[in-house]
């Protein structure tokens, strides 16, 4: 009876064992996911449009070009 008892207790430790990795590879998953997402989104090579502080001074930009220069 010990025998089966301690089989059936490895058996809980395996499934938890192999449930936790499952549980880390997804969090893992998600931090990839979400730290190369970020670091894509960091390589725009034009500036937003809008008002910005550019190169000719704050004002109103579409990409590199300042649209309310007072001329």
């Amino acid at each position: 009876m010990t025998n089966k008892a301690s089989n059936q207790q490895d058996d809980i430790w395996d499934v938890i064992a192999k449930g936790l990795v499952e549980a880390v590879k997804m969090v893992f998953s998600a931090f990839t996911c979400i730290f190369v997402s970020s670091a894509q989104n960091k390589d725009e090579d034009e500036p937003d449009s809008g008002y910005r502080s550019g190169s000719a001074g704050s004002g109103c930009y579409i990409g590199n070009t300042r649209i309310d220069d007072e001329k």
